[in-house]
């Protein structure tokens, strides 16, 4: 007998909300994220989550735990001649616009990762500079 999808891993797609308070219910839900949520959405919800008296809760963790999983995946897809909006759906509103624009996230604990600072010139990315947390 073949159970087929028994003990099978599969990837989540990743989820098309763009209202932070989407993935934030997903976490309360049941103390898990369910969903494959967007560096660029993580970003949002743990901002408004910095917001809050829940900051500091193991949700909040949880949050940001994904956060930096997503941005690092995220990053890893910026490159040299990208677009500005490109960037931005990649990693989300900037930190900090200027020539070159910031990019904060919480990081993983498996990486030391958590920002980057990309450069434009003429419109284009021409220098992708990783933050480490050390």
């Amino acid at each position: 007998m073949l159970l087929a999808g028994c003990g099978a891993t599969h990837k989540q797609r990743l989820s098309t909300s763009t209202e932070p308070t989407t993935a934030l219910a997903d976490a309360y839900d049941n103390a898990h994220l369910d969903g494959d949520w967007s560096c660029s959405l993580l970003r949002k919800a743990v901002a408004q989550l910095s917001l809050s008296p829940d900051a500091y809760t193991p949700i909040a963790r949880m949050v940001g735990q994904a956060e930096g999983q997503a941005c690092d995946r995220a990053l890893a897809r910026v490159h040299r001649g990208l677009t500005p909006a490109q960037v931005d759906a990649l990693l989300g509103r900037p930190d900090d616009a200027a020539r070159c624009r910031l990019y904060r996230w919480m990081p993983d604990a498996d990486s030391s990762t958590d920002g980057a600072r990309v450069c434009f010139e003429q419109g284009r990315v021409s220098a992708v500079q990783i933050a480490m947390h050390l």
